[in-house]
């Protein structure tokens, strides 16, 4: 008998854990649930969604989004010949887990934190390559966000060597760190409020926003300062940072009489913001005590600096923007818009097209310790971002419930990448990349990814830069030597589109290269022509 009850506890904890399996494998994919949220939004909207991309313009396009770049003809070759029913789940996992997915993300915030103008110069050329690294390393190891965000906010040293400092001084002033530039680009970037519009006056447009809501947040930065000193035999100039509470009082003099001389309003002792009166901005208005927005004030330790309490603050789960902000970024990158747009407003006048959505992925980011691959990888995984970029006579109007994939133009970075690749070459790298990206730097801050900017400055950049000069790269000559003429024009197309060619396009290319005094000169001009078509310059 108790050898029998044995045998039936047995089975019934067989059966308990065998219907736990199966509840818990019931349970929908992150992907899956993405795509009922918007499934349901577009039923209520009463509009189709588009079918799944074939397996061409999904390659180019997850290529571009998780990598900066297009595929080689090996890789698109390999993928399009591939019957495994698991191609796409599979390739996303590898490029999640390539060097470029980092240093395209990297790339990708490096240029929303240093920009191109003349004042980010020295910045950029000489220091953000090391950011760009630094940052690189961070995503490639699946670093939680609010830990490299913390760094960013909190870094002291020698920018060499401290490269997160980047996010400070590109908030200079006359080459002084300025509290106020730093809370206006850390509430854009990180918590996703345009609170910089509070930073003269009282929100215009969200009655709640006051001045002293953005000064007290400056507050916590006025006490840092850059140490402009020479760096080693060459006599170069390198930034240092640091924050004292207590600094010495005859170099404090000396920084505040630099300052002044430079007109600008200085700091005052303490976790205090003085607010700049309009009309002379070197005189304060009033002194406002650090303060978390909408919050409380903190204590402070005699001794203690007041930054990591501000970083502390705004990357804690229950900060009510910061992860919001992630995510809301990220879903941006992969579809041309975030759920709330735009993406560096979120405030109460913009409320998000997906509010379930936003708050699931929100969830999940927070329970996912901060880490973006699960995050990308469920994205790519779903069906809305595999969708075509095709729109349908029914939904070619849907702008923002995600009925269809957005065409984006290639950044300037993802320009460079690709085409190398679809030339053989090694990209440049360091100032020379810098110089060799100028050209295709044709949007603003603010302006679409979807909008075509592009004009002839940029294709006779792409013409005449030596990507493609005088004759078909060796890489391409060596590929179609020895093969049919539709076969050479298929890997034309395959190299540099990511694709097949259509019939009537190997038709007419074939009519065209009977024009021409001998087919190397036709296989020229076509290579010119795919490198410099709209298609090329789209992610598809």
């Amino acid at each position: 008998m108790p050898s029998l009850s044995r045998l039936l506890l047995g089975i019934g904890a067989f059966l308990i854990a065998f219907a736990a399996r199966g509840n818990a494998a019931e349970k929908p994919t992150l992907a899956a649930q993405i795509d009922q949220r918007i499934a349901d939004r577009l039923k209520e909207a009463k509009i189709a969604a588009s079918p799944l991309a074939d397996d061409a313009e999904f390659l180019r396009r997850v290529y571009l989004d998780l990598t900066g770049r297009i595929p080689s003809y090996d890789q698109t070759v390999a993928f399009l010949d591939s019957k495994d029913k698991d191609k796409r789940a599979k390739l996303i996992d590898e490029l999640l887990s390539r060097p470029e997915f980092g240093r395209q993300f990297g790339t990708n915030w490096r240029e929303l934190i240093v920009d191109r103008s003349e004042d980010q110069k020295r910045i950029r050329e000489g220091y953000s390559w090391d950011f760009i690294d630094w940052l690189a390393a961070g995503f490639n190891a699946d670093r939680g966000w609010d830990e490299m965000v913390r760094d960013m906010l909190t870094a002291e040293g020698d920018v060499k060597s401290k490269p997160a400092s980047t996010f400070i001084l590109a908030n200079l002033q006359n080459e002084f760190p300025r509290a106020e530039n730093v809370v206006g680009m850390a509430g854009t970037l990180f918590m996703g409020i345009a609170i910089r519009c509070a930073q003269c006056h009282d929100h215009p447009h969200i009655e709640d926003w006051k001045q002293d809501d953005f000064w007290g947040m400056a507050a916590f930065f006025t006490q840092v300062r850059n140490h402009d000193v020479p760096n080693g035999a060459n006599l170069t100039r390198n930034f240092v940072l640091s924050e004292k509470t207590n600094p010495d009082a005859a170099k404090e003099l000396y920084y505040m009489k630099k300052m002044e001389r430079a007109g600008l309003l200085p700091p005052i002792a303490g976790p205090k913001a003085a607010v700049p009166t309009i009309a002379d901005p070197t005189k304060a208005l009033r002194v406002v005590d650090a303060k978390f927005f909408h919050d409380s004030k903190p204590a402070f330790g005699s001794d203690e600096p007041y930054r990591p309490t501000f970083a502390a603050w705004l990357t804690s789960p229950k900060n009510p923007y910061f992860a919001k902000a992630a995510v809301n970024r990220l879903w941006a990158h992969f579809f041309a818009r975030g759920l709330v747009n735009p993406v560096e407003d979120m405030g109460p006048n913009h409320p998000p097209s997906h509010p379930e959505l936003l708050t699931l992925l929100e969830s999940e980011f927070k329970a996912g310790k901060f880490q973006f691959k699960s995050l990308a990888r469920a994205i790519c995984n779903s069906e809305t971002y595999q969708r075509t970029s095709k729109p349908l006579k029914e939904n070619a109007d849907d702008k923002e419930l995600f009925s269809h994939q957005s065409l984006k133009q290639l950044t300037p970075d993802q320009t460079l990448d690709s085409l190398s690749v679809a030339v053989g070459r090694v990209p440049p790298q360091g100032k020379h990349r810098e110089k060799s990206t100028e050209s295709f730097a044709t949007k603003g801050s603010d302006d679409s990814p979807t909008e075509f900017s592009h004009g002839i400055p940029q294709f006779l950049q792409q013409m005449n830069s030596g990507f493609a000069n005088n004759k078909p790269s060796s890489m391409l000559h060596l590929m179609t030597n020895g093969k049919s003429q539709d076969d050479a024009i298929a890997i034309y197309y395959l190299t540099v589109l990511s694709r097949k060619p259509k019939p009537e396009e190997v038709q007419k290319v074939n009519a065209y290269l009977k024009k021409v005094p001998n087919a190397q000169e036709g296989f020229k001009d076509l290579y010119w022509a795919l490198l410099n078509s709209a298609e090329f310059i789209f992610n598809r």
